[in-house]
């Protein structure tokens, strides 16, 4: 059996955005956007202890306490959306280990662009087309059809639910694209859900799925939830 040649490095020099992951699996690197500095490492050392995986004790160990606590692999699979990807094996007296399943992650995203953008959205090339987008939706998230502000005020209670996001119908990871046909406004609040729910999407059917198509269904394709209560404020605001 041929070992598989693997290892991550932390790219940031910093606490601030954008945290970037270089990894090498096969002789092949990428660069993977993540949503924190926390999440990013992480990855880095759930990539180095492939294929045996890690627990958080391991893990407090090698960062010396640095990320020892709840939130240590949740920014990873929730916020950072790769969910599909972290697998929890408690096979160790009760320990969880944490895997990542490297192979089918280098599978799902051979043909993406790098680096690879997950977590949080770059805004830069989305922002052409805004005008469009708020011209067609209105500006309300397409969802819900709460009403978003252009500047709402900070640290007050629920304004995630009030802030603008430019959304990918069909997600990049599952090969959409940035153009106007594949995008929508969201409540920011909203997206972020979305993007946890699409993450443990197997196989995408988004033209099925109300988080995708608003205009064309009430159920959440890969939950089987149906949303109609949440969206009936789409046709009256």
């Amino acid at each position: 059996m041929v070992k598989k040649s693997k290892d991550a490095k932390y790219k940031t020099d910093d606490e601030s955005p954008p945290h970037i992951v270089e990894i090498e699996f096969n002789g092949e690197i990428r660069s993977i956007r993540v949503f924190s500095a926390r999440a990013a490492r992480s990855l880095v050392e759930m990539v180095k202890a492939y294929p045996d995986g890690i627990t958080k004790k391991e893990m407090d160990v090698i960062t010396n306490g640095e990320l020892h606590d709840n939130k240590m692999f949740d920014e990873l699979k929730t916020e950072s959306c790769l969910s599909e990807y972290v697998i929890t094996d408690g096979r160790r007296e009760s320990v969880d280990i944490r895997k990542i399943d490297l192979e089918k992650f280098w599978k799902n995203t051979k043909d993406l662009l790098q680096p690879i953008w997950f977590g949080i959205e770059d805004q830069t090339q989305l922002s052409q087309f805004e005008p469009k987008l708020i011209e067609k939706y209105g500006f309300k998230c397409n969802i819900t059809g709460i009403h978003l502000l252009k500047d709402p005020p900070k640290h007050t209670f629920a304004e995630r639910l009030r802030v603008k996001a430019i959304d990918h119908r069909r997600p990049k990871l599952k090969q959409g694209k940035t153009e106007f046909d594949n995008l929508q406004i969201l409540s920011h609040y909203v997206n972020e859900r979305k993007k946890q729910i699409c993450s443990i999407c197997t196989e995408p059917k988004c033209e099925k799925c109300a988080l995708a198509y608003p205009e064309n269904s009430t159920t959440v394709y890969p939950t089987g939830d149906e949303v109609s209560e949440l969206m009936k404020w789409r046709k009256t605001t």
